[in-house]
This record gives C-alpha cells, structure tokens and sequence, in this order.
C-alpha cells in the first residue's frame, strides 16, 4: 500500500487525473506543495499538489472557481495555498 506522506517528496512532480462533473478527464501536471505526515489539531494528514501553468490546469482552475462559486474568498478556512 502506497502512503503519499512518505512516498513523496516537496517539489515532486505529479501527474494528476481530474474528473469535474461533466467535464472530460483531464490529466494535469501538478507539483508536491506541501506534506503533513501526521494529522495535527489545524491540518488533516496528506499531500498537497500545486497546479502548473499548463493549459489543463488553468481549464480545471477556472472550472473549479465557477463551482466554487461565492464561497471563493469566503470566511471559511481552507487548506489551499
């Protein structure tokens, strides 16, 4: 079995496959951004990927912002950079 916080590392480069509703699969190209081991009181344990300017991931960018919709810039912590 495949543990990401350890398996990976920071600046690795990932190749992430995106379904969106009704959207085509979308493969991106994507970096490792940051890597929480263990699960802390503020942050769950994981990896985040960062997108790349790719073409792809600025289509899936913007269709996850219309999704997203007003809760964008909202008071509601999230775990995106």
């Amino acid at each position: 079995m495949c543990r990401p916080t350890t398996y990976f590392s920071i600046g690795d480069d990932i190749l992430l496959a995106v379904e969106i509703l009704n959207f085509p699969k979308l493969f991106l190209p994507t970096k490792v951004a940051w890597i929480n081991p263990a699960r802390t009181s503020s942050k769950p344990k994981g990896v985040g990927l960062a997108f790349t300017k790719h073409e792809n991931c600025l289509k899936v960018k913007d269709q996850i912002e219309v999704e997203l919709g007003n809760t964008i810039g909202g008071s509601r912590p999230t775990f995106t950079m």
